[in-house]
Formats: C-alpha cells, structure tokens, sequence
C-alpha cells in the first residue's frame, strides 16, 4: 500500500521487481552495435541450446537479463532529505542509457496505476457488485407489482388485496432508496480511488548524455602506468635478495 510509506523508497523497491522489468526487458530498444532494434535478451546476447526455446528456456533467459538488468544496468538512489528518486542506468550505449531509463519510469506508472490495489478501490469494488445485486432486485419487484396490478384491477374493493399491493410498494420503496444510497457511495468511491492513486511525478527525462561517465580510460592508464613504476622500482630494490634466493634453490637441487 503507497499510503503506508514514503512512495518513492516503495518505488525503489517496485522498480527492481519482475512485474515492472518484464516490460522493461521485451521492450525494443535501438542498439548501435548490434545495428538494429533489439530486446534486452538480444542485447545481452543471451542464449539456449533449444531451437525452438522452451517454456523454461525462456524463463531462464528472461531470469539472466533480469539479473544483469538489476544487478548492473539499473540503479536507484533516494534523497532522503527531499524524497527524490534518481534512475540511473549503465549500458554500453549513451542511447541505450536513456531509453532504458525512461522504459523503467514509464512500466513503473503503468502499474502503479493499473495493478496497485487501494482501501478505495476494495470498496468501490463491493459497491459496484452489491447495486448490481439490488438493480436486478428492484427490477423483480417492479416486475412483480406491475403484474399484480395487471391481474387485479379493482383492488379497492379487496382489504387483502391491498394489503398485497402496500406490502410490494413498501419493498419497491426500500429498494429504490438502497439503489440511490448505493449509487452515491459509489460515485463517492470512485473519487476516493482517484485521490488515492499516487503519481509519478517525473522532474527530468533522462537524455542521451552528451558527457561520458565511463569508463574513465586516462584514469585507468594512470593507475596502470603508477602501478607498474611501483613493481619495477621493487623489483630493482630487491634484485639482490631475489638473486640470492634464485642460487639457494639451484644449490638445493
């Protein structure tokens, strides 16, 4: 329930369930390397053995793109201060970063929306089931008294007859003012149901970034060059000491 929490930290857990990746996954996505538009299970090249895949094969590939999806393309952070979820998504492909972001928001509206169930929608639901219940009912009973006075004409003239027709007219009444009561309520739910539903308020699409994030190449080369000065510097310091181990172990052979 969305009510019982800050939305966005439940969003964080939302967005990293199956419900809201599975359209994330089949969605198809432009991929510059692989020169065409592609699923995520094409894109990460998934594969089996079966030709044609089986009802199993495919829920495994869809379980190793779900994995390398939420383990390392998609990420989320929340500010707790403000309440501000980021999506942050890591491909291979600036463009592809940016459509799988706004894949994700767009499958998170769309369940929030359509699959979350709310106190309101609960009793809406039960409304709508019992004025059903009580229209067909009413129309019974209307059925009923208009038969009966059909078939009596001069119900005046017989104290039981029109005691008859008082008792139908009483179950016409209560029926008609259950029915009105009920109809209110349940214009009064669907309101309640619309107030209830949260909405993902989207502060900034996410674009094709025009500065790369990664991976930082000229870092790595430093680290690299750093880390190979400091291994031959070792190696030159204790040259000696390994030359002397080097005649130890041929002495002993």
């Amino acid at each position: 329930n969305v009510g019982e929490g800050a939305p966005t930290e439940i969003y964080q857990n939302l967005i990293m369930s199956e419900a809201v990746m599975e359209p994330v996954i089949y969605a198809k996505y432009y991929s510059e390397e692989l020169a065409d538009s592609v699923n995520l299970i094409q894109y990460f090249k998934i594969e089996t053995d079966n030709d044609p895949p089986s009802e199993l094969d495919k829920r495994k590939m869809f379980l190793a793109a779900f994995k390398a999806l939420t383990e390392q393309v998609i990420k989320t952070d929340r500010d707790r201060l403000t309440g501000i979820m980021t999506v942050t998504a890591t491909a291979g492909e600036s463009r592809l970063s940016a459509a799988l972001v706004n894949k994700v928001i767009e499958s998170l509206d769309y369940y929030i929306r359509t699959k979350r169930k709310s106190f309101a929608s609960e009793q809406r639901y039960y409304i709508e089931k019992r004025t059903e219940q009580v229209k067909d009912s009413l129309a019974s009973v209307e059925i009923a008294l208009k038969t009966f006075r059909e078939q009596n004409r001069l119900v005046g003239q017989s104290p039981n007859l029109m005691l008859e027709q008082a008792r139908k007219m009483r179950d016409l009444e209560i029926l008609q003012e259950v029915f009105m009561e009920l109809t209110k309520q349940l214009e009064i739910a669907k309101i309640d149901e619309i107030k209830e539903t949260p909405v993902v308020n989207v502060k900034e699409e996410a674009k094709d970034p025009v500065i790369k994030a990664g991976p930082g190449r000229a870092k790595t080369l430093v680290i690299i060059m750093f880390l190979s000065i400091a291994a031959s510097g070792l190696y030159f310091m204790f040259k000696p000491q390994l030359a002397l181990i080097r005649k130890v172990l041929k002495g002993k052979k």
